[in-house]
């Protein structure tokens, strides 16, 4: 009455089932059987079935059918490995996947920052895990920007993609009010680049939107030089000492590298007083400079005594 789940078996082994949420048993609860007897012309006695009537009912507990009923009578039963419950498939797949050396591909959200109070248009750079597909403004907006308390929203201008499409920024109508909060919720589906099938699903309820956190600049400013944290998107730390002239030339006077390497000027790139939309500019973060005994931090770099 019932048939088998492709690729395993119709009747075998605990070992050979698959890995399932649940599954029902069924088990006889009544059985009512008539027969007949009479005498046959050669003065024999002979029985004879004319009905039945067969009674069936579920076996187990409710919640997990099988389960509790097969543990029942086999104690010692790793039916818990393939009967894995509701909400735990994804768990079990992809530890087994694991095993094989594979992995789930995913796309997340890393976070979501505002640029600081002294850049203008204001701005919001969502971050994510993985480079996303590009997205357009389609049908309708893409994000929105808005306050949790009260639902108010703060219109888009425009959407770019950053930072090999790794990030989206957008471009607000007017500046956030710097002691509110504000979340970001996506109104599409953002897909994975290279593996479109993996996506973000849209926020349709106000409730699943990313805390947009306030920033500021990653540098020191002392007279016409800086020293601080460049190049947001480089895969290596750069800190820079780099300085600006009366008439606006940007003089990149030394680049530290995390990897102990030195790279000297006079050059003009890797400048803290370079556009905030290049690449190898200046950045920003929530990461506020530290300073502490006889030294000062920012990001991950630190100038001491």
């Amino acid at each position: 009455y019932v048939k088998n789940v492709p690729g395993a078996p119709m009747c075998g082994c605990i070992e050979q089932m698959p890995t399932v949420t649940r599954a029902d048993c069924t088990k006889i609860e009544s059985v009512t059987e008539t027969y007949a007897l009479h005498v046959t012309d050669a003065n024999r006695l002979e029985l004879k079935l004319t009905s039945a009537d067969v009674g069936y009912s579920p076996c187990g507990e409710e919640e997990d059918g099988l389960a509790s009923h097969h543990i029942l009578f086999n104690p010692n039963s790793v039916i818990d490995e393939k009967l894995v419950g509701k909400g735990n498939c994804a768990d079990v797949i992809d530890n087994t996947m694991q095993e094989y050396g594979y992995k789930r591909s995913v796309l997340e959200i890393g976070e979501a920052l505002f640029t600081p109070e002294d850049v203008s248009p204001a701005r919001v750079l969502i971050s994510f895990n993985v480079a996303v597909a590009d997205i357009g403004s389609g049908d309708g907006p893409a994000f929105k920007v808005y306050d949790p308390d009260d639902l108010t929203e703060i219109p888009i201008k425009s959407i770019a993609m950053k930072q090999g499409n790794t990030a989206v920024e957008l471009t607000l109508s007017s500046a956030p009010n710097a002691d509110a909060m504000y979340r970001v919720s996506n109104l599409v589906t953002l897909h994975k680049r290279i593996a479109p099938m993996v996506t973000i699903e849209p926020d349709s309820d106000n409730g699943v939107g990313y805390d947009i956190l306030h920033t500021s600049w990653d540098h020191l400013t002392i007279g016409n030089w800086r020293l601080g944290f460049t190049c947001e998107a480089c895969s290596d730390s750069h800190f820079s000492v780099s300085s600006e002239d009366d008439e606006g030339k940007l003089y990149t006077s030394q680049i530290f590298r995390d990897d102990g390497t030195l790279h000297p000027g006079p050059r003009s790139d890797y400048n803290a007083w370079g556009d905030n939309d290049a690449v190898d500019g200046p950045s920003y973060s929530v990461d506020i400079i530290a300073f502490g005994d006889y030294g000062v931090q920012i990001r991950d770099w630190r100038i001491r005594q």
